[in-house]
């Protein structure tokens, strides 16, 4: 039985406070925890960068993150809004 973690994250400006397994993915906490499914899972083995996210201001694949590396970070930026704020063209 693994032990869940406290953790505290801010999301597009929102701070949020969940319990999580420590090897659970920053996607997986992302969509099926905060439901926030503007950041797909793609692929499954982090090449498409469909679940591309901004953690303090540099893009990562959240398939690659756990959720509780999150923590450490000031801010976590979810892919809808990255898209909403840019001015190039992003595939939908």
């Amino acid at each position: 039985m693994t032990m869940k973690r406290e953790i505290t994250v801010t999301v597009n400006g929102q701070q949020h406070q969940s319990e999580v397994e420590p090897r659970m993915l920053l996607v997986h906490y992302l969509r099926e925890t905060l439901d926030l499914t503007g950041t797909h899972i793609g692929c499954d083995t982090s090449q498409c960068g469909a679940c591309t996210v901004l953690l303090d201001g540099q893009s990562v694949k959240a398939c690659t993150v756990l959720a509780v590396q999150a923590e450490i970070s000031a801010a976590a930026l979810a892919i809808r809004t990255l898209y909403a704020r840019s001015s190039l063209p992003l595939s939908r």
